[in-house]
């Protein structure tokens, strides 16, 4: 196996999966077109190297049950990683085509991939955004934070531009030491120049003329290098750079060096009743001992108490019918939000989360739109995300769980002006900083603040910037209750959410077909 394999298998491992790394995930675009651009043969040695890269980087995704032996799911790993890897070798393909094209330029070079890869990835996040590059980067807060202009399509889009901006850098290069050398020859003619002009004035005429003659070409070089791909690229990040740190580092009526107090929200005490999150199922049916959890939480201050994904089952309607009568009173008699999670086996098997209010009145029953396919058989609720206005927090949405994978989904909540979406979630094995790095990025494209409570994985809130001031994150196992500040804040408009949705992808398409028509494809 050749060098240019060994490392693609490396960066690949940890650039996308459940233990990625975002400078493996950046380093991964180059180091594939560096390769699948020499031969066509080299596109399925990639595809197979990728998908063995990708089939270790998600080994346990599957492992639902904890103490699972490893290499169970592994045929499983190898079919997701495969047809994942289908998005890479079509874009790789399409990209090779026109690398090798006649009347294929710089320009073509540059954008061509980016364009398929974005396109081609808004169409897997119908199914889910979990396995995508660009997840990782959700940490780097002058990164992600882009996404509120247009969605997580524009940080794939960045990212896969860096790939095919980095390997025009022989292009670049030769440019700049074309530009330094004619500044140092300028530099020396205009010291000639100068000389002449003290010795031999009736030659400057023509010495004039030949120094002008070259700051003139210094002048279509520097110009040539400005508007180079990779200098642009550069001036385009370093412009997103602050665009993030600004939107990050400073709080909506905090400029310019206003006190706290003036732009500080009042925050709320609401908590988390972790579920047993696939350890003491037996408790699953026991709806007195979380009924004991909410009121614990309500007696510690809550407000607001959410319980994680399907905390509960119910087997008989009478089953729930008594879930949701417990429920009711504990609300009423502490004077809080309540919101249960529930698996409802009957009559038809529904992922459940339902928000009574302190007068006992149910304001939202929602069914999970968007079970996790092939691995939850609930039948999905209508596609719909509800929401209502409280008083007190202002306009609540309510999710489960995988429902805040799906950009298209959660763009409602944007687009309906929630000021605070809850989800119940349950996660599993080694899954959940991998689910919070992809979940994190909807309250930055949509401008919510986002309160989960997850059992085996991390709970909190997450602010609508990159690390706000608020943002709260702990890990949660499972039988227990959690305490958080949830920041009382009117939602933010975006661009993406508000205006544009997904511009991003679909004018990648149309530049893609202009490409490909342009180089007589089509």
């Amino acid at each position: 196996m050749s060098l240019s394999l060994v490392l693609l298998y490396i960066v690949g491992s940890f650039a996308t999966g459940l233990q990625s790394l975002p400078f493996f995930s950046l380093l991964f675009y180059p180091v594939l077109l560096n390769y699948t651009r020499k031969q066509w043969k080299n596109n399925i040695l990639a595809f197979i190297v990728n998908t063995l890269a990708v089939s270790t980087a998600t080994l346990t995704t599957f492992d639902i049950v904890y103490g699972t032996p490893p290499f169970t799911h592994f045929s499983r790993v190898l079919v997701y990683a495969a047809v994942n890897n289908l998005f890479i070798i079509i874009s790789t393909l399409i990209d090779r085509l026109a690398f090798i094209n006649k009347n294929s330029g710089v320009w073509t070079r540059v954008l061509l991939f980016p364009c398929m890869w974005t396109y081609l990835w808004h169409i897997h996040d119908y199914y889910g955004d979990g396995s995508g590059y660009s997840n990782s980067t959700s940490d780097w807060a002058a990164w992600a934070q882009i996404v509120d202009l247009g969605g997580k399509s524009l940080l794939d889009w960045l990212l896969a531009l860096f790939g095919t901006c980095l390997l025009e850098y022989d292009t670049w290069s030769k440019l700049y030491f074309q530009w330094k050398e004619s500044s140092s020859i300028s530099a020396t003619e205009s010291s000639l120049t100068t000389t002449t002009a003290t010795t031999e004035t009736k030659h400057i005429p023509s010495v004039n003329q030949a120094h002008s003659s070259l700051s003139s070409r210094l002048s279509k070089i520097r110009l040539q290098l400005l508007l180079h791909p990779l200098s642009l690229y550069m001036i385009v990040v370093g412009l997103l750079y602050v665009y993030g740190e600004v939107k990050s580092s400073i709080r909506r009526g905090a400029f310019f060096q206003k006190p706290i107090k003036d732009w500080a929200p009042d925050t709320i005490p609401v908590a988390c009743v972790i579920g047993s999150g696939g350890f003491d199922m037996e408790l699953r049916s026991n709806y007195s001992h979380w009924m004991d959890k909410s009121i614990d939480a309500s007696q510690r201050g809550a407000k607001l108490v959410l319980w994680s994904e399907e905390v509960v089952l119910t087997e008989t309607l009478q089953d729930e019918e008594r879930l949701r009568a417990m429920a009711i009173k504990v609300a009423m008699e502490q004077h809080i939000y309540l919101v249960i999670a529930y698996d409802r086996q009957f009559p038809t098997n529904h992922n459940m989360a339902v928000l009574i209010s302190p007068q006992g009145d149910i304001l939202i029953d929602y069914i999970k739109a968007n079970p996790v396919p092939f691995d939850e058989d609930n039948e999905p609720g209508p596609g719909v995300l509800l929401y209502v206005d409280i008083p007190e927090f202002g306009r609540i949405g309510l999710v489960i769980c995988y429902d805040l994978s799906m950009p298209k989904f959660i763009r409602q909540a944007g687009q309906n002006n929630v000021d605070v979406l809850l989800q119940p979630a349950f996660n599993w094995g080694a899954g959940a900083p991998s689910v919070l790095r992809n979940q994190q990025l909807r309250p930055i494209e949509n401008g919510f603040t986002l309160f989960r409570c997850v059992s085996q994985g991390i709970s909190g809130i997450i602010e609508p910037v990159i690390h706000g001031h608020y943002e709260q994150k702990t890990v949660t196992i499972s039988n227990s209750v959690y305490i958080f500040n949830l920041p009382l804040q009117q939602r933010i408009k975006t661009l993406y959410s508000d205006y544009i949705g997904d511009f991003v992808p679909m004018t990648s398409l149309a530049f893609s077909i202009v490409i490909l028509t342009r180089l007589h494809f089509f």
